[in-house]
């Protein structure tokens, strides 16, 4: 169990008589918890049976609190907040980012590295709102986890009563998050190889193609973050499924600007092979010799195709994002021999490289270096998931100077 600092913070909805069984749960797992209420939730749940959970006294989220309870206090204090109940009207008002109350002071205050929790409570009918929905999304989009009913009903409420998922699901979810680090990344990966077709011929990715890039997906989701994945449609990686997929480098360039102009991410990894293959096939018996060939046999005139990051970048709906290249182009981004970048392609604008130390062999097992671009040598790892702890490191650094 973490020991996580937690400030839990009550609305006015129904469901504050749950939200008590979710605060016991959680003081019961040895988290120092101070709660603080609107004066909506204070008329479902006295302050006395709030104080008497948590062992602090209950702070009133007005204007007038107690001296020394500012919002910049609390969000110091607490390694995480929690709104349980959350209600449609809260979370639309945070989404918005309206400061008309020391509600949404204390949430914007509240450091986004650090943990940020809902634990929603609405009828099914408000759940399926387009404000509700577009809340939600805005939300989730800034890191906030968001705990909702796994099911609401379609059909329209037969009591008037919020539903919110049982204290004991909430808690369980609750402690996995706080598992995690306390910044829940949202990471980009592309992963796999393009292909192309050129003289009526298919030049298709090697059998191992992606594997890089889905081991970096385990690893990510595993420490708890939220990844997305573009793959090509051949297999990229063992039981691995892409969300999207892509054929060609020009279906998954657009692919990748749409997501990154959509959502906000904090990190693309381009673990994908992006290669543009022309062929010429001179006469019927060089064709007949080639079909006899591997798939993946290389034409002597085969080039590669650079990858446009700089517009990726310009596209991002996150300004601040990372960009990390694995195994990147033949001279896209030479390294010399001690492992530092040499002199990179002019107008590429790109974080970290990474490379293996056979210049073209993807070894998941092997050792790693992780390059930033312009100042040297970061470090090597052992394998890929040392590489992508080493990335989260580096993220998470650079948000906290932020």
């Amino acid at each position: 169990m973490s020991d996580a600092k937690i400030l839990f913070v009550l609305t006015g909805s129904v469901a504050c008589y749950q939200a008590c069984d979710v605060l016991t749960r959680l003081v019961r797992n040895g988290h120092p918890v101070r709660v603080a209420a609107t004066p909506a939730a204070l008329r479902f749940v006295g302050a006395a049976t709030l104080e008497t959970l948590s062992g602090w006294p209950v702070l009133e989220l007005t204007w007038g609190v107690q001296e020394g309870t500012d919002h910049a206090t609390l969000a110091t204090w607490a390694d995480c907040l929690i709104i349980c109940p959350g209600t449609a009207s809260t979370m639309t008002r945070l989404s918005a980012g309206v400061t008309e109350d020391f509600l949404s002071e204390l949430f914007l205050a509240h450091y986004r590295h650090k943990a940020r929790i809902i634990v929603s409570a609405m009828t099914s009918e408000m759940a399926q709102h387009s404000s509700s929905l577009l809340a939600i999304a805005r939300l989730a989009d800034s890191g906030v986890h968001i705990f909702s009913p796994t099911a609401l009903s379609p059909e329209p409420s037969n009591h008037a009563g919020d539903e919110m998922m049982p204290a004991e699901e909430a808690v369980l979810k609750i402690e996995v998050a706080l598992a995690r680090p306390k910044r829940r990344l949202r990471i980009l990966v592309t992963s796999g190889e393009t292909f192309a077709v050129t003289g009526g011929w298919k030049l298709s990715p090697h059998p191992s193609a992606g594997q890089a890039g889905a081991e970096f997906v385990r690893e990510f989701i595993q420490r708890g973050h939220e990844v997305k994945l573009l793959g090509s449609r051949q297999p990229v990686g063992v039981g691995d499924e892409a969300d999207e997929y892509f054929d060609t480098a020009k279906e998954l360039f657009t692919l990748l600007t749409a997501a990154v102009e959509t959502h906000s991410f904090d990190l693309v990894l381009h673990a994908a092979t992006v290669e543009n293959f022309e062929v010429t096939l001179l006469d019927a018996a060089k064709s007949d010799a080639l079909s006899k060939k591997s798939q993946r046999s290389e034409p002597a005139n085969q080039r590669t195709a650079p990858f446009d990051f700089d517009g990726i970048r310009e596209r991002s709906k996150n300004p601040a994002v990372l960009i990390a290249v694995f195994q990147p182009q033949r001279g896209e981004f030479p390294i010399d021999r001690d492992g530092q970048l040499s002199d990179r392609r002019p107008g590429v604008s790109v974080d970290y490289v990474m490379h293996s130390a056979s210049p073209f062999a993807v070894d998941p097992a092997g050792e790693i270096y992780l390059s930033k671009t312009g100042q040297g040598l970061v470090a090597s790892a052992a394998n890929l998931p040392a590489t992508a702890r080493m990335l989260e490191k580096e993220l998470f650094d650079q948000l906290a100077s932020d």
